[in-house]
């Protein structure tokens, strides 16, 4: 087994956490989606696309929140921006 210093068993860490970051934020963003059609018909293409660009997990856990609370999409747009 090669020699692993500690340098790169925090950036192993590092990259672990940050795989499973990303992977936990696509599967809500595949919730979010299947969400946005039940609740509101076709998706909104700008609304999805603002959606998409959110990167943490604790911003799309609150976009579903906010989807449960929103009567339309524009509600919901006018949410998530605040």
């Amino acid at each position: 087994m090669p020699y692993v210093t500690s340098v790169e068993r925090m950036a192993l860490k590092r990259g672990r956490q940050e795989g499973r970051q990303e992977a936990l934020c696509e599967g809500l963003r595949g919730g979010i989606e299947i969400a946005l059609r039940v609740k509101f018909g076709a998706a909104d293409k700008r609304l999805w696309k603002e959606i998409q660009s959110l990167k943490q997990v604790s911003q799309l856990q609150e976009v579903m929140q906010l989807i449960e609370k929103s009567a339309t999409a524009e509600e919901l747009r006018k949410l998530i921006r605040g």
